[in-house]
């Protein structure tokens, strides 16, 4: 999102191949990521179920939206453009579905961050002790309020 509101001083196909290389770039953080959450689960000494959270399920959502998103702009947007003159109107009509789906994965992914911040909380101590301490001690609330205000930015 941001290559389109930065990098208006270029083409726009310099803009769309810059967008398209940072998404090509983020694939194998969200691989490893994904990976690395896995084998934490698996190779405990009493293994953890998968899944079984809000921020499993959101970020199998995100990372859903986010392959559908990534395979229908390389189409819609890269290959079509070899054909550009009788495509342009289906380009066209796709860049707000292209626009909005992208803006509710980005918001989605920010949800997962705040839930799994706020999950590791609820696991790192007691249910009750967390909610009693919640409003004296801050500190633990700083990883959510740092993720809102850097995703709102």
């Amino acid at each position: 999102m941001l290559v389109y509101r930065s990098c208006r001083c270029c083409r726009r196909v310099w803009s769309k191949l810059l967008h398209t290389m940072f998404h090509l770039l983020s694939i194998p953080c969200i691989v490893i990521g994904f990976m690395a959450a896995w084998d934490y689960h698996a190779l405990q000494d009493k293994p953890i179920p998968h899944f079984y959270s809000i921020h499993s399920w959101l970020g199998l959502a995100t990372m859903a939206m986010f392959l559908l998103q990534f395979v229908s702009g390389i189409f819609s947007f890269l290959l079509l453009m070899c054909c550009s003159s009788s495509t342009a109107s289906f380009r066209s009509s796709m860049v707000p579905v292209h626009s909005t789906i992208g803006t509710t994965t980005f918001l989605m992914a920010v949800a997962t961050c705040i839930a799994g911040i706020t999950e590791t909380a609820l696991f790192k101590l007691r249910f009750d002790e967390f909610y009693i301490d919640c409003i004296s001690n801050i500190s633990r609330d700083r990883p959510q309020i740092f993720t809102i205000v850097t995703a709102t930015c």
